[in-house]
């Protein structure tokens, strides 16, 4: 209903990829709040020709033929990007805002051709795919529970021989596993301190980046002294002192944000969940969304309440070091699905020290620079048409961001109600 208001008319479901019809001669949102990934223009322009953005700012003048689409009161934002997930098609990220994944871990014949995917700006329902492929870890380490027949990195097998391995299959990234204990507590195995390097110099010299799995500070400063890129998570082991942060900042080291991760294995107070039931949100759920949500994560000794409140902390003072941060869902796994769980985490990111602007930046230009993604995470010209446009303003009540009207990925409206 709303597309046909916005002159931008959604079809009917053809086939799994249900996208609409974009205008021939491109259209404009105007008078409509812009954020660019970085900064707010209060009353903006915003030119679309095909797949492309071809001109935002505060006096644009719209040319001849083109659709206008009112924006008074709303909020135009570039696609959203998931800085850690897994690979789950199924949960229509791109209806939530999530245009981007940046995927850490899954069986590469799973992942299909993503390469030509996210090269193509035809219409398609699904996010673009960036994949870090099979996840580097040893036999027994985690992620072998998760993916039973994982290849893995023996103690005498040849670190590079495994880099270039990962490479054949199509890996954009690594992300290599420093992780001592299972969710139980029980002890794994995991990279050594000589394997972890290897990894590592094999990954710079042909041009990857490296994400670690870490989850305690002396791990995090383990994979930061071997060269590491970025972290997949932020430690909350303890509290962030100031040994990490100027390693992290001396390093030029990122850390991706995975709160709403911990808000569906910690703890599931009626606040912090309150998302998922919102009626901007709830009729949006597919069934099988509904069942990973309702899904209760096995109970831990270590992931406590206090391990989610300094997480939360800690990626906090993080940020306000200048240490850059990125949002990501680690989804699905229980209590969490693809697309809907970002916006519980940057929901969970704003409070003392991160104000909405800083918390959706972590889901546009950080991921962007972090990656680099040179056509997305901001709106600007010559950069890809992934939008996202929402009924109030987030940048100063982030909840706001529940209020998606309309999304586009490639220039094309995508249909935001559920798949059977």
């Amino acid at each position: 209903m709303l597309a046909a208001a916005l002159a931008v008319p959604v079809l009917s479901a053809c086939g799994p990829e249900r996208v609409g019809a974009r205008p021939a001669g491109g259209f404009a949102f105007e008078g409509v709040r812009v954020f660019d990934g970085e900064r707010v223009i209060g009353s903006g322009t915003v030119l679309v020709s095909g797949a492309e953005l071809v001109g935002v700012g505060e006096r644009i003048e719209i040319p001849t033929g083109y659709e206008r689409i009112d924006g008074t009161g709303r909020t135009l934002l570039p696609g959203l990007i998931d800085a850690h997930s897994h690979l789950m098609p199924s949960t229509d990220p791109p209806r939530f805002g999530v245009t981007t994944e940046l995927e850490l871990g899954t069986v590469a014949e799973q992942r299909g051709d993503v390469r030509t995917q996210r090269a193509s700006t035809a219409p398609t329902a699904r996010a673009d795919l960036w994949s870090a492929g099979t996840l580097v870890t040893v036999p027994g380490g985690h992620g072998t529970q998760a993916f039973p027949g994982l290849a893995t990195l023996g103690p005498n097998d040849d670190p590079a021989a495994f880099v270039d391995q990962r490479i054949a299959e199509g890996a954009d990234h690594l992300k290599l596993v420093i992780e001592h204990r299972d969710h139980d507590g029980s002890p794994m195995p995991t990279l050594s301190d000589r394997q972890l390097r290897a990894l590592i110099t094999a990954a710079a010299e042909r041009g990857l980046r490296t994400l670690a799995h870490v989850t305690r500070t002396d791990d995090a400063l383990l994979a930061i002294d071997a060269g590491i890129s970025g972290l997949a998570h932020v430690c909350a082991d303890r509290p962030v002192d100031r040994t990490l942060i100027d390693r992290a900042l001396d390093r030029g080291v990122f850390m991706i944000s995975t709160s709403a991760y911990d808000l569906g294995t910690a703890r599931r107070r009626e606040g912090d969940r309150s998302i998922y039931a919102d009626p901007r949100i709830a009729p949006r759920l597919s069934g099988f969304q509904r069942a990973i949500l309702d899904t209760p994560f096995p109970e831990s000794p270590w992931m406590n309440d206090s391990w989610l409140d300094r997480g939360r902390a800690n990626t906090r003072i993080l940020r306000a070091a200048g240490v850059p941060i990125l949002a990501g869902t680690d989804a699905p796994i229980p209590g969490l699905i693809n697309g809907v769980s970002l916006l519980a985490c940057l929901e969970s990111l704003v409070g003392p020290g991160l104000d909405p602007v800083t918390a959706l930046t972590t889901a546009t230009a950080a991921p962007a620079d972090a990656f680099g993604l040179t056509d997305r995470g901001r709106l600007q010209a010559g950069h890809r048409a992934d939008l996202v446009l929402v009924a109030g303003d987030p940048t100063t009540k982030i909840t706001d961001l529940r209020a998606i009207e309309a999304v586009w990925k490639n220039g094309h409206p995508i249909d935001l109600n559920p798949t059977p």
